[in-house]
């Protein structure tokens, strides 16, 4: 016959092992999660997630498609850059982040061109701002492995923390990351190659989207750029990527005081105003 200290015994062990496999089960049901974080700490140690390089503002997962954008001139209010990583399906690119609060984009062309089964190389391009009134976007966004122009920038720091740049709202890097901005910046023969690009707002005059069979970019990338940065066949004095002309053109239709991202011309000029004084900062991309 079990006594009642037999009994006390017996259900205090009882609840010492109840106990005991809660514990174990709690322990085994951690388990997934510090692997995870595990996982998450060697991709930091590895330079994965490194300070440098934070996740790019621009949220959505790229493609990972290369494409182009041009301009004869881009006019902007406040701009920041740093490094960031586009994050892909498969994969992340490492990019330089320029973000403008306010920019103007004359003769503005983007264009890609994608392998399609059969048809071969087909390109799709997209034109705005060649009657005289300049494409606009507000917190502009645009993460670039290539950029080249002539560039005029006002008040500018160079090696700023990224995580305290404030020309664009919501837009700035990880702490200790390498960083600049300047009140205003100037860029004259843009050519720039990039994986992603985010606005508020993005007004296109006169836009015109088309779908080409061929390969038709805006610019030839592989082209002998010279010493003045420009791309596309041979040219006097400080142009634009292809066929000759005189004057001030746009790539569509003429108007005045804005040369083109598609014709060469003689002299350097853009915007209506003679900007010989401008010089780009450095051999970087910006």
């Amino acid at each position: 016959m079990t006594s009642i200290a037999d009994s006390a015994t017996q259900t205090t062990v009882s609840t010492r092992l109840t106990g005991h496999t809660r514990w174990r089960r709690l322990a085994v049901a951690m388990v997934p999660t510090l692997l995870a974080s595990a996982a998450l700490c060697t991709a930091m140690a590895r330079g994965a997630l490194a300070a440098s390089f934070g996740v790019s503002p621009n949220s959505f997962t790229v493609s990972g498609e290369s494409f182009q954008i041009s301009a004869s001139t881009l006019d902007g209010q406040g701009f920041v850059q740093f490094g960031v990583l586009d994050r892909g399906a498969h994969a992340s690119y490492p990019e330089a982040l320029s973000g403008i609060r306010s920019a103007d984009l004359y003769d503005l062309c983007q264009s890609v061109v994608q392998d399609v089964p059969v048809l071969g190389p087909v390109t799709l391009r997209l034109t705005s701002g060649s009657g005289g009134t300049p494409a606009h976007a507000d917190r502009l966004v645009a993460d670039s492995h290539d950029l080249q122009g002539d560039a005029l920038f006002h008040n500018i720091n160079i090696g700023q923390d990224a995580a305290t740049v404030q020309g664009v709202p919501g837009v700035h890097g990880a702490p200790g990351g390498f960083g600049e901005q300047a009140d205003t910046v100037r860029i004259d023969n843009l050519r720039q190659q990039t994986r992603s690009v985010s606005a508020a707002t993005f007004r296109l005059p006169g836009l015109h989207l088309s779908v080409q069979v061929g390969s038709n970019p805006c610019f030839d990338a592989d082209a002998d750029q010279g010493d003045d940065g420009s791309s596309g066949a041979d040219h006097e004095g400080h142009g634009s990527s292809g066929a000759d002309h005189g004057g001030h053109h746009s790539s569509d239709a003429g108007h005045g005081g804005h040369h083109s991202s598609d014709a060469d011309h003689a002299g350097h000029d853009s915007s209506g105003a003679d900007h010989g004084h401008h010089h780009t900062p450095g051999d970087r991309s910006e």
